[in-house]
């Protein structure tokens, strides 16, 4: 839907992580720690410096809701570089992802009336918080997964330089694909809740830890 994941296949897994076209449109709009689905996908952050630019990771792990083929979820998470800025307005102008695929008479439409249904969301949902932006820098980005000391998955990193630097690593494996993973592992049990999983993350070679929710982030 409107190009906004992208499919891969790691050990006979399937996952999906978030297009560059969707990136891409979510510069321009904010983020905040209202961003979660309690109690499934969980959420927390951490203020460090990286590369001397004073920044806020915020991540998520657990089961992001796959309502439809398409979209983005299951079972994983997400990482993010973001810098504070409650001044900052999202602009009446986006860029839509995929517009090219509808029809040339229509898609003025269908851009006026997406521009508008993404600025009432984010602009309602986002009143009266501390707003977060997207701060793309030139550093690899980096996550894993793990239960009592055994891995679930690693995603594939993103690296990103002067000319195109990162912000944003997704990653989730299809429920199909995460059932097959539990029976795999038996007769250990993976965490009945997947928010329980332990996440590991790194950007420009800085490692932190993020155990059950709740806990603090730790650097590593």
């Amino acid at each position: 839907m409107f190009d906004s994941t992208v499919a891969y296949k790691v050990g006979g897994y399937d996952f999906v992580g978030m297009s560059a076209a969707w990136k891409k449109l979510c510069l321009e709009l904010p983020c905040s720690d209202r961003v979660v689905i309690p109690p499934v996908y969980a959420t927390s952050w951490i203020e460090t410096t990286i590369a001397g630019e004073p920044v806020l990771l915020q991540v998520w792990k657990g089961d992001c809701p796959h309502a439809l083929r398409g979209l983005p979820g299951g079972i994983g998470g997400e990482v993010g570089i973001y810098r504070r800025d409650n001044a900052r307005k999202i602009p009446n102008v986006l860029d839509i992802p995929a517009l090219n695929d509808f029809p040339a008479e229509i898609r003025p439409l269908v851009k006026r009336v997406a521009e508008e249904i993404i600025r009432l969301a984010i602009g309602t949902a986002e009143t009266g918080t501390d707003r977060w932006w997207p701060f793309p820098m030139p550093v690899k980005m980096e996550m894993r997964f793990s239960h009592g000391g055994r891995s679930f998955f690693t995603a594939d990193p993103v690296e990103g330089d002067d000319k195109d630097p990162v912000y944003w690593l997704s990653r989730w494996m299809g429920y199909g694909s995460y059932g097959r993973y539990a029976i795999s592992e038996l007769p250990d049990i993976v965490p009945l809740q997947t928010v329980d999983y332990t996440m590991e993350f790194g950007v420009a070679g800085k490692w932190f830890r993020w155990g059950a929710p709740g806990s603090a982030i730790v650097a590593m």
